[in-house]
């Protein structure tokens, strides 16, 4: 694509062929954000004068997303299903293996290799912020590296990623990410327990995707009583800030229980 042909009809052209194409508006207002970066730095370089960056004028939807999170109660029934289908419990077991390793992210799972581990740790470099991550190994972790490492294959996971060039590897991980997102979906449908008649006993898990692994854990640590800053360690993130916007719905909840404690539960908030 010729930078000159790079203007506001084709930006909204390719947007309608993204959601023509079944990517939802978040995903494609961040492949868009990427191509304003790249125009941002030919601006900076002043190959393209500023007035004429289609970016200036063009602004993408997003759709705000409750992040969902699971207990540790949900992640015993999600191990413990029986599942049929070898990619529900591929998915499912890459959940597991990230949210016991304080919820490694999904692209880093697809690059997890089978020389990875020592007898107690993982050490790797997160390939996002390239911030070191050094990890206890959890037996529900150790079984599941037990388990993949007899496959054939340089990588823990056989995931399908397209390796074979870097221009080409984010776009297969983003395309695998949803291709497993589905599929824990679907295992987390299978997670319904119902007596012999088929009436329900327990409702299935709330659908969830790979990135709640991280919600999910940060929010079991902070019940747990772990400090802050620990929480950002484990998680990998390089500020405090960032571990803060994961803890929100946390401290909110947080928050009303200590009013409830306060006031009671049966306090008469009207006015007099």
């Amino acid at each position: 694509l010729l930078v000159k042909d790079l203007d506001f009809k084709f930006l909204k052209d390719f947007e309608a062929h993204l959601l023509g194409n079944g990517e939802s508006l978040n995903y494609v207002a961040d492949t868009l954000v990427r191509i304003s970066g790249i125009m941002k730095i030919i601006v900076k370089s002043g190959d393209v004068e500023y007035h004429k960056n289609p970016f200036n004028d063009f602004t993408s939807k997003t759709t705000k997303i409750k992040k969902r999170r699971i207990t540790l109660e949900d992640i015993g029934r999600l191990e413990k299903v029986f599942l049929k289908n070898p990619n529900e419990k591929l998915a499912r077991d890459m959940y597991i293996f990230s949210f016991y390793l304080a919820g490694m992210r999904f692209g880093d799972i697809c690059r997890v290799k089978k020389d990875w581990f020592s007898e107690s740790h993982t050490e790797y470099t997160m390939n996002k912020s390239k911030n070191d991550r050094k990890i206890k190994l959890l037996p529900q972790v150790v079984e599941i590296i037990k388990r993949y490492k007899r496959l054939p294959g340089e990588y823990l996971f056989d995931t399908k990623v397209d390796w074979s060039e870097p221009s080409k590897t984010l776009a297969s991980i983003n395309s695998r990410n949803r291709y497993f997102n589905q599929k824990l979906k679907l295992a987390c449908k299978a997670t319904v327990e119902l007596d012999r008649r088929d009436f329900v006993v327990k409702e299935a898990i709330p659908e969830i995707t790979f990135h709640t692994a991280r919600h999910s854990f940060a929010d079991l640590a902070k019940s747990k009583l772990i400090d802050v800053h620990t929480i950002k360690d484990l998680l990998g993130h390089s500020k405090v800030q960032t571990t803060e916007i994961y803890m929100k719905s946390f401290y909110k909840e947080e928050t009303d229980e200590a009013m409830d404690k306060i006031f009671g539960n049966d306090v008469d908030y009207k006015s007099n």
